[in-house]
């Protein structure tokens, strides 16, 4: 049984690539076989879509990831055959012709087809790229020469360019939706490779990856890399040790390697003892310039993790692409989960950590801390560093908080900031990145300064004000300002973004 260009649907999920986008569709209108149709699943209601893509289908929907931008358009169409493409990936001429060719070799519906990636000429950051391909670390096609049409493994399902039969992937139900940061694929093969996938490599089936790297944008990807990679162990008991985490903690514990090898390695003819040598050291460097950014999104993912147990069932990770706006997520709105999912999301970026550094200057580990008003991410982790913590939260961040607090088995009060009297005796209170959905908060701020010798409050940069007080009148930024001021400011520190930390000092009683 023959597959034929009739029989497929190429799936491309996009976001923010227009021009790259276009470029990727155009090789596809030039591909040796035509009569395939092409469509763009658009991540996200925020995008302004371009009216001169030349696709069968543009499928838009609210920002949710890859993973589910694909569902998305393998259900609204209906071909036997699924390509899935990554839009800034350019098909060479005969990639699909090599796809068609091999399913049709192999019309068993457990069969699927990996495609080869290599880089774009025009592709920057070329000492990255060289690294990411003879170590392995983006995809792992250095390891399969002489393997054509072999089964290369369920851990090689890229979806970057590899095909697959409609029923294998309906199958198993497609890309898991809590994948939106990374691993969506590996977790799809592994559920595939358990259905029985083969999965066959065509070498010719080339896509040129249109992407380059420099050293903050390899960062941010391995930030991400880390939160998917934890969420892919936490869901397979298998996947142990992990594998990232495993490579960059060891090399994060070794002694700092100099930049020279990463320079000399590409120098050195492969396959040679030197090489060898000098891919060790040069691996170990590049690790190592990752390792504080992957590290700390490892365990800021414990936020992830938490909120996906607490909710169970009704956990709905794209959330955490769409928090509620700051205007919205006032305390009017606490019985809310989306404030449970701003808090995450807020604690996932790691939005409030050039805060910490400042209090920890100013407030040694071993005193006494109120964290208030900000779900209580903070202050699990200041606990963790010695410090002792109490919490004023209300509604369903009291309760979330509750619950994660009792399932580490820590005993830390946590007050009603509805109704009850803060405590007096705190060294420092924190009210961090959470003014502005504080219904309010000068009541707050009030009983803050009555409780703690200093007040470490978040000045947001996206709004003009924080919350409203009980009148309805907005607390503006120069409020804030001038309230800390008349009070006696400690720091005053302008972090990315524009946003501000004051620490001043209380009142205590």
């Amino acid at each position: 049984m023959s597959s034929s260009p009739q029989d497929l649907t190429v799936v491309i999920p996009t976001r923010d690539r227009w021009d790259i986008l276009r470029r990727t569709i155009a090789a596809l209108r030039s591909q040796t076989v035509q009569g395939f149709e092409v469509a763009v699943a658009v991540d996200g209601l925020d995008q302004a879509v371009p009216d001169d893509l030349d696709v069968n289908h543009v499928l838009v929907d609210a920002h949710a990831g890859p993973g589910a931008a694909r569902n998305r358009a393998v259900a609204a169409t209906e071909r036997d055959l699924v390509l899935f493409l990554g839009d800034d990936m350019i098909p060479t001429p005969v990639l699909v012709e090599g796809h068609l060719d091999l399913h049709t070799a192999h019309p068993e519906p457990e069969v699927a087809v990996l495609g080869h990636v290599r880089w774009h000429r025009q592709a920057g950051g070329r000492r990255i790229r060289s690294w990411l391909d003879w170590s392995a670390t983006q995809f792992d096609y250095v390891q399969l020469d002489g393997w054509a049409h072999r089964d290369v493994g369920f851990g090689r399902f890229y979806s970057s360019n590899v095909s697959v039969k409609r029923t294998l992937f309906e199958r198993v139900g497609g890309f898991d939706p809590d994948f939106i940061f990374y691993y969506e694929d590996l977790d799809l093969g592994y559920r595939l490779g358990e259905a029985g996938l083969v999965l066959l490599y065509e070498p010719q089936a080339i896509a040129e990856h249109l992407h380059g790297y420099d050293f903050d944008q390899l960062r941010n990807r391995f930030a991400g890399i880390a939160v998917g990679e934890r969420l892919m162990a936490d869901t397979h008991p298998w996947f142990d040790p992990p594998y990232f985490h495993e490579r960059i903690a060891r090399a994060a514990a070794q002694p700092s390697v100099r930049p020279l090898w990463a320079r000399l390695v590409d120098l050195v003819p492969a396959g040679s003892r030197a090489r060898a040598a000098l891919e060790w050291r040069a691996d170990r460097w590049y690790l190592q310039q990752v390792a504080d950014d992957f590290l700390a999104a490892w365990a800021r993912a414990e936020h992830l993790l938490d909120l996906r147990r607490y909710l169970g069932e009704d956990f709905d990770a794209s959330r955490l692409l769409r928090p509620a706006s700051t205007a919205a997520a006032t305390a009017a709105e606490a019985s809310e989960e989306a404030r449970l999912y701003g808090l995450t999301a807020s604690a996932l970026a790691g939005r409030t950590e050039p805060y910490l550094d400042e209090v920890r200057r100013h407030v040694p580990r071993g005193a006494r801390l109120l964290d208030a008003g900000g779900g209580g991410a903070d202050g699990l982790g200041l606990l963790d560093e010695g410090y002792h913590v109490d919490f004023a939260e209300v509604g369903p961040a009291g309760r979330y908080l509750r619950w994660r607090l009792e399932r580490r088995g820590i005993d830390a009060p946590i007050h009603d900031l509805g109704r009850d009297e803060l405590p007096a005796g705190y060294d420092g209170a924190l009210v961090l990145d959470a003014i502005e959905r504080l219904a309010d908060p000068r009541d707050l701020l009030d009983r803050l300064e009555r409780s703690a010798r200093l007040v470490a409050v978040t000045v947001p940069d996206d709004d003009p004000g924080g919350g409203n007080d009980a009148t309805g009148r907005r607390l503006t930024v120069g409020d804030l300002v001038g309230r800390a001021r008349a009070r006696g400011i400690v720091s005053q520190t302008v972090h990315d973004g524009g946003s501000q930390l004051l620490l001043y000092r209380g009142t205590p009683r």
